[in-house]
This record gives structure tokens, C-alpha cells and sequence, in this order.
């Protein structure tokens, strides 16, 4: 049976896949900026080896920006993509939990997981000497030109990114994207929290930020408990 895009377009049997995030595409709807990626990988990859590094290199960048940005958790533009996996696998919880575990089983998984940190940075070393769309090169450098190699990246790219979405969702079953929380969705209960701070957080010369955004971008697990608590009604019974 072929598989298919979001759209129902089907591929061709003998088209090379990335069957790891056409899972992750197929559970989690929405996710259009990984869709174009892989196709574009998954066609590199027969056509365009070379540019194959680069798309491998972006997809993961994706995936760790999205995780990240799922979690609430602030993103430095700065940061190196071996920075960046290394911040996002600090968000996420790789193993179940050890007291059901056999101790052996928990470090091996424990050393497989680190092993991802080095193949992220080998993959960024290898897109800076091969990519196509990477440093200028002699124009009569003949780059890489064999799939071999660009399957080789893109194969680890696509592991890297059904495991860190499905450690991220840590679900056995359906990949059910979880909605965003924005600050602007619960106006009553921000401005409560205003009205218990109602000259805002001063930091140096700074005008007052609102708490309650503070809150919010700061620490979304925090903001999350105290709304959970508000909408209980918890702070209605401290009041009276």
C-alpha cells in the first residue's frame, strides 16, 4: 500500500520516505513547516544530495524550536544547533521511570540518548563541509554527489525526529497535538493576578512589566497551576 501526503497525494512505491516523520505527520496535523522539510529531504536526497545536509540540518532545527516552543521555554537565536538539541533534550524526559526499570537496561538507554548529541554534531560538521547551501566553494568543486552519504543524514535525521516528538508527546498511541496556551487566552484571570501586583515588576530603569505576563512567559508550568487553582475557585474561598 503507498503511502500518502497530508493531502492525500500518493508516493510512489519506489520514492525514497522518511518514515519516521511521515508518522509524526500523520498524528500530529498542522505541522506544515516539517511537512515541507521532509518532502523537500525526501527528494534532495534522489536529486539534490548535496542540498540534502542543509534540509536534514533545518529539519532537526525544527523539530527542537517546535519542542521548545510546545513547552513554553525561551529560545536564544544565537544558539549553535548542538546547542540548541542539547537545551531541548534538557526539557524532556527520555526514560521511564527507573524504580520499574532494570539499573543496566536505564544506563544503556541513558548512553544511547547521549549519543544523540553526537551525531547532532556530526551532522552540523558534515552540512558546513557538504552542504550545498552552505559556506561558498569552489565553482568547480564537485561536492557530494552520491545518495549513499545524503541517505545516511537524512535516515538519522528522520530517527532523531520521530524519537524527540515522540518522547515529547509521551504517548504510546495517537500523537494528538496539544493546542498552545497563549497569553491572551484568559484575560480575567491575567488581570487578577495584575491586580495583585498592581505596580508591575520593575527591573532596573525599565517600565513595569505585568505580572501576570511575566508569569506566563517565564514559568508556564506555574502560570498553568495557579489558573487551574483560580478556575476551582480556590482563591474565591481565600478571599472570604
Amino acid at each position: 500500500m503507498s503511502e500518502t501526503t497530508s493531502d492525500n497525494t500518493a508516493l510512489p512505491d519506489n520514492k525514497f520516505r522518511l518514515s519516521g516523520c511521515r508518522e509524526i505527520l500523520t498524528l500530529s496535523a498542522g505541522a506544515i513547516m516539517i511537512e515541507r522539510q521532509v518532502v523537500a529531504l525526501e527528494e534532495a536526497v534522489e536529486k539534490n544530495p548535496e542540498l540534502a545536509f542543509d534540509i536534514a540540518k533545518a529539519l532537526v532545527e525544527t523539530t527542537c524550536r517546535t519542542i521548545l516552543i510546545d513547552r513554553g521555554h525561551p529560545i536564544d537565536k544565537n544558539w549553535t544547533m548542538p546547542q540548541l538539541f542539547k537545551e531541548t533534550t534538557k526539557k524532556l524526559q527520555f526514560l521511564p521511570d527507573e524504580t520499574e526499570v532494570d539499573p543496566k537496561i536505564a544506563e544503556n538507554l541513558r548512553k544511547t540518548t547521549q549519543s544523540f548529541a553526537t551525531i547532532i554534531l556530526s551532522l552540523a560538521e558534515i552540512r558546513n563541509a557538504g552542504g550545498f547551501a552552505s559556506h561558498g566553494k569552489d565553482a568547480y568543486d564537485q561536492g557530494i554527489t552520491d545518495t549513499i552519504q545524503a541517505q545516511f543524514v537524512a535516515r538519522s535525521a528522520d530517527a532523531i525526529v520521530h524519537f524527540l516528538f515522540r518522547v515529547h508527546r509521551n504517548y504510546a498511541g495517537p500523537l494528538a497535538r496539544t493546542p498552545r496556551k497563549s497569553y491572551t487566552d484568559k484575560p480575567e484571570f491575567n488581570q487578577f493576578i495584575d491586580d495583585q501586583h498592581d505596580e508591575g515588576i520593575k527591573i532596573l530603569n525599565l517600565d513595569p512589566y505585568k505580572a501576570s505576563e511575566v508569569l506566563f512567559y517565564t514559568d508556564i508550568n506555574a502560570y498553568s497551576d495557579l489558573l487551574a487553582e483560580y478556575e476551582s475557585g480556590a482563591f474565591k474561598e481565600d478571599a472570604e
